[in-house]
């Protein structure tokens, strides 16, 4: 999917492109892609546009799809992993429950950390 923005923020290494959603996606507004969104660009992607410029963002579809297992897959399995390990060493559901909770959170910790370290998981840019 491609999506169109205007670049509001630029440093040497990093750009800010505000993302204003299509038409269609307006009228509608059943999802989150209804709302103006903000995206950052690091690295070499970023210093190849200037403030203003008016970008086109693609993603490619199968790194989509690994970030998809990424946000929502792993921690669903170290959510369900340490639910499971935490009430068969405690037996309670409570302490099962705030265990796996824990463990979720700092997955989605560790996840953002590694999405945003590597710059393959940053959308191609094109100007307009």
């Amino acid at each position: 999917m491609k999506e169109r923005g205007t670049v509001i923020e630029k440093n040497p290494d990093t750009a800010v492109i505000e993302i204003v959603p299509h038409e269609e996606c307006r009228g509608c507004g059943s999802c989150g892609s209804a709302r103006s969104r903000k995206v950052m660009i690091r690295g070499e992607k970023a210093r190849s546009i200037n403030m203003g410029d008016k970008v086109e963002l693609e993603m490619d579809p199968s790194l989509f799809l690994e970030v998809t297992f990424l946000m929502y897959g792993l921690p669903m399995a170290v959510f369900l992993a340490a639910l499971f390990a935490a009430y068969f060493l405690s037996g309670g559901p409570l302490p099962s429950l705030l265990a796996a909770l824990a463990a979720t959170a700092v997955t989605y910790f560790f996840i953002g950390k590694y999405v945003r370290s590597m710059d393959k998981y940053a959308p191609n840019i094109t100007r307009l």
